[in-house]
């Protein structure tokens, strides 16, 4: 992580809307690394969307992969590779779109449109 980067993180207002993305190539694996690079920037991002999280589908998770103040959607794969996911602290998400391998969600926001926010990820087989 370069400190230009987390100094105009510090920079943002916490009234500012900003989302990240983070290729995790495994969240079971990388979560500590996540969680500490998170800690870094010191910035509160109201949705984090995770890809490759290597979720599978129907298999329980023995790792905890839960951030603090944040509740997780995900969408796991049914192969040994891929699998998306959000960390959110929004209360106001709505899954919209399941038929590949992907999450979106859709923020309402009162007298104004509405957000729509997605994690991209392969065709389901």
């Amino acid at each position: 992580m370069s400190f230009i980067l987390v100094n105009k993180l510090n920079h943002l207002s916490e009234k500012s809307f900003s989302t990240l993305h983070f290729n995790i190539r495994s969240l079971s694996a990388n979560y500590e690394a996540f969680a500490e690079m998170l800690s870094d920037m010191n910035h509160s991002f109201p949705i984090i969307g995770l890809s490759e999280t290597k979720i599978k589908a129907g298999v329980a998770q023995y790792v905890n992969i839960d951030l603090p103040g944040y509740e997780f959607l995900s969408q796991p794969t049914f192969s040994n590779a891929g699998g998306v996911g959000f960390h959110t602290k929004r209360d106001d998400l709505c899954c919209t779109q399941h038929e590949f391998e992907s999450l979106w969600v859709e923020i309402e926001v009162p007298h104004q449109h509405n957000i729509t926010c997605g994690v991209p990820g392969y065709r389901k087989n």
